[in-house]
């Protein structure tokens, strides 16, 4: 990833794909919930949320904080205090890749299958 990117979910989520969205690094690069494992004395990290990185859309710059630790329960703005209730941040996961999808496969070359 060259520059970072913040895509507007809705009127108060936005997201980002952190530098672990796409595979394991040596280092942990802009994510800021990672897991790490070793390989052949190497620590890699990878994301603990597929990539995914829900912001605040009145202070982009500003991460939510998760009320419950597994990824559940609502959103906190740590700027403004502002609770957003989540079905489930898989649900809003597999939107944002949707959403994603759209900038990858703009001009994609449409073909006839027989």
């Amino acid at each position: 990833m060259d520059e970072t990117k913040i895509y507007r979910l809705g009127d108060e989520i936005s997201f980002r794909q952190c530098t672990l969205s796409c595979e394991n690094s040596i280092s942990y690069g802009n994510c800021t919930n990672f897991g790490e494992s070793e390989r052949n004395w190497t620590t890699y990290y990878s994301c603990n949320q597929y990539g995914i990185h829900l912001h605040c859309t009145k202070h982009p710059e500003i991460e939510f904080s998760f009320k419950n630790s597994n990824l559940s329960g609502p959103l906190i703005c740590p700027k403004c205090n502002k609770e957003i209730e989540i079905d489930s941040f898989n649900k809003i996961m597999k939107q944002c890749l949707r959403l994603l999808n759209i900038e990858e496969f703009k001009g994609a070359k449409l073909e006839r299958v027989r």
